[in-house]
Parts: structure tokens; C-alpha cells; sequence
């Protein structure tokens, strides 16, 4: 992973709203953005901002069903940051 690719992931996991989401994403696979605003008591507009940002990011994958959208943890980006961190960090 790339040093721009590690602060943009940085920079959308610095927001609390967005920390919050993601970790409510990471534990329930295949929420809904309805189900998300609801766990959260945001509104829509913002967490479709939220959202936007953590795709843009790669840290989601949001596949859409009609209007609705399902989103899912990327695990394999989210590994890979975590990594990529920890070399950066702890020299490992």
C-alpha cells in the first residue's frame, strides 16, 4: 500500500461518525444504509457522505439492490493498511 492510499484511509477513519460506521459495518456484514442510519441516529445525507468517503477510500463495498445500498467491510484493504501501519510504525 502506497503512502497516499495509507492517509487517505487515515484521514476517513479520523472522523468519529465514520469510525462509528465502519465499525458498526465490520459487525453486522451486509447492513443496509438504512439499518446504519438507524444504529446511529444521523441523518441520511450524512451518512451517505460518510459513506462516499469510506468507499472512495476502499475501506467498503457498497453493492446496491434497487434503491437500497448493502454495504460490507473490505477486509482485504483494511488488512493490508493495518500492515502497512505497523511497518511503518513498529519497523516489523
Amino acid at each position: 500500500m502506497n503512502l497516499d492510499q495509507i492517509i487517505k484511509i487515515s484521514n476517513a477513519l479520523a472522523n468519529d461518525s465514520r469510525f462509528k460506521i465502519l465499525q458498526s459495518i465490520s459487525s453486522n456484514p451486509k447492513i443496509s444504509c438504512t439499518e446504519v442510519i438507524k444504529a446511529l441516529d444521523i441523518t441520511q445525507p450524512a451518512v451517505s457522505h460518510h459513506l462516499k468517503i469510506l468507499n472512495d477510500a476502499g475501506l467498503i463495498e457498497i453493492n446496491r439492490k434497487g434503491q437500497y445500498g448493502l454495504c460490507s467491510l473490505n477486509n482485504a484493504v483494511l488488512e493490508d493498511y493495518l500492515k502497512s501501519i505497523q511497518k511503518i510504525f513498529l519497523k516489523r
